[in-house]
Parts: structure tokens; sequence; C-alpha cells
């Protein structure tokens, strides 16, 4: 057995808990660089706000849990929002106000939702109709490489298939393993190139996938 193997014998999955959201939005908050422009306490705003926005959006959930602890995560929907949007539309309320109640707080806001606008901007440009969407991907950095990104994908698409789903989208960019995607047979339909804050000395690109079934 090989070290991959065996690594992934200790790994479980099974739907999101609402007692992973605290190490999910610390997760997210590491993984989408909120921690290197704000404080700790910002950035976990954020990555709750993040959470509860792509929890609001997905009909499906997935949890990579390692020895107790969340380590991996991918939400995505069919053709209908779930039916606990709503919930999580409101759940984002108190994030929303404590972030807008600092100045750290509405300019971390600012800058990283402008990145929505851009990725927006992608599907709209693309002029094209989904069934489905990847809303949020993430994998803990020292648990890649180990397959647990394979399986959370494959049960994500096996998900798809059940719900008749032809083709989805997503969203990356150049600060994520997009070059996996590509992996995967997804096509890149969309991109823009903006500097941005988190890569100063060059230009971030933003990136829109197809997968077709």
């Amino acid at each position: 057995m090989d070290l991959n193997q065996n690594l992934l014998k200790n790994v479980t999955y099974r739907p999101i808990q609402k007692s992973d959201y605290p190490i999910l939005a610390d997760l997210i908050s590491d993984t989408w660089g909120y921690k290197k422009f704000s404080s700790p306490k910002t950035a976990f705003r954020m990555g709750m706000l993040y959470l509860r926005g792509c929890l609001a959006d997905q009909t499906y959930s997935c949890v990579a849990v390692k020895r107790g602890t969340p380590v991996g995560l991918i939400l995505g929907r069919g053709k209908k929002p779930g039916i606990m949007a709503l919930h999580h539309r409101l759940a984002q309320l108190p994030w929303i106000l404590a972030l807008l109640l600092t100045r750290e707080g509405r300019s971390v806001a600012r800058m990283f939702g402008g990145f929505s606008d851009i990725d927006s901007n992608l599907l709209k440009e693309s002029g094209k109709q989904f069934d489905g969407e990847l809303t949020l991907f993430v994998i803990r950095s020292d648990q890649r490489g180990a397959g647990i990104g394979n399986t959370l994908f494959g049960n994500f698409l096996y998900y798809l298939k059940s719900q008749c789903v032809k083709n989805f989208y997503l969203f990356t960019d150049t600060t994520c393993n997009y070059g996996f995607y590509e992996h995967k047979g997804l096509a890149r339909i969309g991109e823009k190139s903006v500097k941005t804050p988190i890569q100063p000395d060059k230009e971030m690109q933003f990136f829109l996938y197809e997968y077709c079934a």
C-alpha cells in the first residue's frame, strides 16, 4: 500500500454539519488569504461570511474528516437552490454588520467583494446557460496531494449525475490550483487579468471553467 492510500484510509466523508463551520471558515480564510490583509478576527468574519454565502447556493455538500477534524470541503448545486438558501442568507447578516463596523473590515470586504463582480462579469460574458455550479472547493494545505480532492470531486460528479445535470461551471484564479480542473477535463471558457493587492508584483488572473458530462 502506498502512502496516499494509507492517508486516505484515515479520512471519512459526510455532509456538512453546523459544528464544522468555525473550522471551515478558518480554512477558507487561510486559503483565500484573508489573514494576509487583516487581523485574525476580521479574517474569520470574512471566512464565515463567504462560507454562509456558498451554503446558500448549494444543494450538495461533502466534508472530508480526518481524526475528527474537517480537512476538506466541496459545495455545489444542481438545477435549483437548496431549501435552506434563505436561512443561510439571513445568517450572513451578523457577519456583514460585524465587518462594516470596523475600518479594516470595510476595507477587506470591499477588496474581496470586487472579485465577485469579476466572476459575475465572466459568467455573463460567456453567454452560456448551466445546470449546476461548483460553489466551493477547499482542501487544507497539509492534506493536498493525498487524494482527498479527487474523492471530493468524484463524489460531487456522482451527485450531479444522479440529478441529471449535464454541465456546470466554477470560478477560480491564479491563487488556487486551477491546474486540477484542467487535469479533470474542464474547459476554460473565460478569463480576466486584474492588478490586485494580493499579487502586487503581477496581474492576478480570474478564470471561468465549464464541465460537460
